[in-house]
């Protein structure tokens, strides 16, 4: 049994107990699941809000933390991201918070992240907002 799997558990007990929550308005997606494609836990997670929050879903704001934007794998400094998750290069290009493309690819990405989850919210580290805000003009 992996060593982070009390936490996740832990994480989903509390993420239904605070979408039950009235005052819930924001919450932040960006929990790893070992072993699972990172899309696919994030749909999970989702899943699992919306059926804790029930009609007030559409109240809760989805918030997607991004970590990494470039245009090239080369071009996005992933150390940050490395040094806090410990995990490789390829786990990191996967997941859904590290965005790697053209400004158009990325906006089709977060529009389809919004149209399939129900993503509204974004948070961008700040040594990635330049990059980000050639992303935002392509957003609708």
């Amino acid at each position: 049994m992996s060593s982070r799997f009390p936490t996740t558990w832990a994480w989903f007990r509390r993420s239904r107990r605070w979408a039950r929550s009235r005052h819930l308005q924001l919450l932040d997606l960006r929990r790893r699941h070992p072993g699972v494609d990172p899309e696919e836990a994030f749909r999970r997670r989702v899943q699992v809000l919306r059926e804790a929050a029930g009609e007030r879903f559409s109240d809760i704001e989805l918030n997607l933390y991004v970590a990494a934007v470039g245009d090239t794998v080369d071009s996005v400094d992933l150390s940050l991201i490395r040094q806090a998750s410990g995990l490789s290069e390829e786990e990191l290009l996967r997941l859904p918070g590290v965005l790697v493309g053209s400004p158009s690819e990325i906006a089709e990405r977060l529009q389809r992240y919004r149209e399939t989850f129900g993503t509204t919210y974004i948070s961008v580290l700040e040594p990635h907002m330049g990059a980000f805000a050639e992303v935002i003009k392509h957003l609708n």
